[in-house]
């Protein structure tokens, strides 16, 4: 895990009580951000080489939308991908950049909730929430300008009112329905 740091696009974040992780903006972003918390407690994840732990993530997704073509049809064609197909055949290439489709891919496959922050957004804006029905636990990412992703941890102590946010944002999690598609 790298330094963890303060950006300036980073406050719709600290209000919520997290720090950003910097994570390398080069396509792979969104499988480094999620492989980087799977090492974290509650999940504890061995990759077997530094190298290759975002790429196991980006298969995962690809596997998961591979076996379940059906239900991830509806998503297709849309601004980046021409078809199902063409989503399979160019996510299975590192650097290329993930988007909903893996993260719900992610969220499903890993059993996982997935709560994406977008950097800049009001405080009355909802997080994305992605929550399978029996998550074994919950990755929190970063989302800023539009294209990248990054892993967020929980500050270690937190202001009143930083925790009133973090609190708040814990309940909207536990009241979110489990539902492949609901957003």
């Amino acid at each position: 895990q790298g330094e963890q740091q303060q950006q300036p696009e980073a406050t719709t974040a600290a209000r919520y009580g997290f720090n950003v992780q910097k994570i390398n903006g080069d396509g792979n972003c969104l499988f480094r951000a999620v492989a980087d918390q799977l090492q974290q407690p509650p999940f504890n994840v061995k990759f077997s080489t530094e190298q290759d732990y975002h790429n196991t993530v980006r298969q995962i997704a690809v596997a998961h939308v591979r076996a379940n073509r059906t239900e991830y049809q509806q998503f297709f064609p849309n601004d980046n991908f021409r078809s199902l197909e063409d989503w399979l055949t160019k996510m299975c290439r590192v650097k290329t950049w993930g988007g909903e489709v893996a993260i719900r891919a992610l969220s499903e496959a890993l059993q996982v909730t997935l709560v994406t922050i977008r950097a800049g957004a009001e405080l009355q804006e909802s997080p994305t929430i992605y929550k399978p029905c029996r998550p074994r636990g919950i990755i929190y990412l970063h989302y800023q300008n539009g294209n990248h992703y990054e892993s967020l941890y929980r500050m270690p102590s937190l202001s009143e009112e930083q925790q009133k946010r973090w609190e708040a944002l814990q309940h909207r999690i536990a009241e979110h329905t489990a539902s492949k598609y609901q957003q």
